[in-house]
């Protein structure tokens, strides 16, 4: 069983695969904007928390893990994508 809290580079590589495959699924600006965006600013947020002492990490590296910033980015995305499929289907109706 992997223990993807203990293997931060394999976390990290599965991440960025997944943000790979999911903005050349969706080649759009606003989905690379999300992107970036998400992982950014969720990102900082998690690293102002691990520095006042509300949130810790078993390996840092500039204070969080660098996977952060591809899973917030990715679940971003995927938010996103959520939103935009919802207001399809209300349109339908």
């Amino acid at each position: 069983m992997l223990k993807f809290y203990r293997d931060i580079a394999l976390t990290t590589i599965l991440l960025f695969t997944m943000t790979l495959i999911a903005l050349f699924k969706w080649k759009s600006y606003q989905t690379l904007v999300v992107f970036i965006s998400g992982g950014l600013f969720i990102t900082l947020f998690e690293i102002f928390a691990v520095q006042r002492g509300i949130l810790s990490y078993y390996s840092n590296t500039f204070s969080v893990p660098i996977w952060l910033f591809f899973f917030w980015g990715n679940l971003s995305i995927f938010f996103y994508r959520l939103y935009i499929e919802i207001k399809k289907i209300k349109l339908k109706l």
